[in-house]
Order: C-alpha cells, then structure tokens, then sequence
C-alpha cells in the first residue's frame, strides 16, 4: 500500500493499521578514525627489524636486441704504445715515393683531390688512436680504481667487530668450532718413537719366524726326494708286482691301518682308559704341549720336530 493515499479518499484513506505505514529500520554502522593497530607475531621474520645489505652498484649493459661482433682489442698487449708513434704510422699507410706529375698539382685534378683525401685519412688514423689510447688508459684506472675500493670495502668488513644484531640473531657455535688450525700433537715425537720401537719388535719376529720356518723345512728335509735314483727306487717299492700279491693286502688302509676317527678314539678311551687319557684329546693338553715344545726349543736353540 503506498503511503501517499489520493486526495479524494479523505482523512479515513490513512485510518488503516500502524503496522502497515511503518518504515524500514536503518542499521547503525560505527565509523572510526584510529587506524588499526599492526601487529607482528613472534614467529614472524620481520619481528626483529634488521638491517638490510645495501644493493650492487653494478651497472648491467642495456640489452641490445640482435647479435653484435666481438669488439676487437686496438690495445691488446703493453707495448702497443708504439701504435702512436709516428713510424707506426708510416708503416700502415705509407706515403708514394713516385714523383707526381706537374699537371697532378693542379687542384681540380682527381689526383690531387685523391692525395687530400690521403692525407685526411692518416690524420684521422693518428687522432684516432691517440683517442682510443686515452680511453683505454681512463678505464684501465676507473677499473683499478673500483677494484682498489671493493677490496677496501671487503677487508674493513671483514675486520669489522660483530654488531649486536648479527650476535643476536646468528647461532650459536662452540669456540672449538670455531678453531679451524690445525695444532701439532704435543706428544708426536714420544708417538714418533714407540711406533718406531713397535716397528722394530715386529722385524725381530719376522726374523724368528723367518728362521724357525728354515729351520723346520731343514729338520724335515731328510724325508725329502731330491734326486731321480731315489725317486725311482720309491716307485719300484710301491708299484712293485710282489707288493700287492699278499691276499691280506687289498688296500692302504690293510697294508697301514685305518685312520683313527673320532669315534675310535672315544670308544677307546672308554673301553681301555689310561691315566690322564681325556687330557691327551683337550686343549690344555694340546695348549701343554706346545708350551713344552716352545720351552725346549728356546733352550736349545733349535726347532723340535
């Protein structure tokens, strides 16, 4: 229903409910001025202000679209100074030792035209690479001179005492691990030496073990065949045609026993038990021996068999 009735409908057109001819509630909105607040948290890298490097003053080149030659070196070496001398010169653009002819000198001719243009261009020569030996002098010192400054600038940081933001801010390290050089043992001559004494020790007993094996082989030498009688009268007696004529005789193990295994020996020792028979098979028994074999032989001088 709208809320401007029409004249004609009197002052009983607006008689109608409140309710109706209510208007619209408007919400409040609080409009401030403060500005908020900006708060960084802990855990933040830009909680602890820090003060940033300053940026390279390196100048880059402006990209130039396309492929340029390679620009060549007038100067390579030192002692191309003499590119400026007057002789230099001369022997890059030699002058004509042939007279002119007299009508040449007229200055209308083509001739004479052509030896000022000459004469143009070795100026030009000259005063180019005086320019250019200028130029490359100027740079040569304006890159000594940045050089000279960047390592001035490096070594005052690198002697420049810790700030308090990189002490803060840095991790902590132990002062051992700091110490990179390397210190000389104290002890390395006293090392030096016993490792000499153990060097020598162990040269003894290769010694004694070098001449206890010579010794050894000697002892059993005697059952060695050195020579081919000896050899042939080993074979005669063993592959002789009486030798395996005796019917007791079918093998080795008739003719010399069979060997003695680990069941023998302990059925043995079971049914005949001599004294101290269970000490002949352990290794004290054993460990005894050799102690005894040792003993002699550092009495003797020799080795025992």
């Amino acid at each position: 229903m709208s809320l401007h009735a029409p004249r004609n409908l009197g002052r009983y057109a607006l008689s109608g409910p409140r309710s109706l001819y209510t208007t619209t509630s408007t919400t409040a909105r609080a409009f401030s001025h403060t500005p908020q607040v900006f708060s960084l948290p802990p855990e933040s890298p830009d909680y602890i202000p820090i003060p940033k490097p300053p940026l390279s003053e390196e100048n880059k080149p402006a990209r130039v679209r396309g492929s340029l030659p390679v620009p060549r070196k007038i100067f390579p070496q030192v002692s191309d100074s003499r590119k400026l001398e007057r002789s230099y010169l001369r022997e890059t653009y030699p002058r004509s030792e042939k007279v002119p002819a007299p009508e040449t000198n007229d200055p209308s001719h083509p001739q004479a035209w052509k030896r000022i243009m000459a004469e143009s261009r070795r100026k030009n020569l000259r005063s180019g690479l005086k320019g250019l030996w200028q130029r490359k002098i100027k740079r040569d010192e304006k890159e000594a001179a940045v050089g000279a400054n960047k390592l001035r600038d490096h070594v005052a940081a690198g002697l420049k005492a810790e700030g308090t933001d990189e002490f803060l801010t840095l991790p902590s390290i132990l002062p051992a691990t700091l110490q990179t050089e390397v210190i000389p043992d104290p002890e390395r001559f006293e090392k030096a030496e016993a490792s000499k004494r153990a060097m020598a020790e162990k040269a003894e007993e290769d010694r004694h073990e070098r001449r206890n094996t010579i010794m050894e082989l000697y002892m059993n030498a005697h059952d060695f065949i050195v020579e081919e009688r000896e050899l042939e009268a080993e074979v005669d007696k063993i592959f002789s045609e009486n030798y395996w004529r005796d019917p007791s005789r079918n093998s080795a193990w008739d003719e010399w026993g069979t060997q003695a295994g680990l069941f023998d020996m302990v059925g043995q020792t079971v049914r005949n038990p001599p004294a101290h028979a269970v000490e002949h098979y352990t290794a004290d028994y054993s460990r005894n021996m050799k102690r005894q074999k040792k003993t002699a032989e550092e009495l003797t001088g020799g080795k025992m068999a």
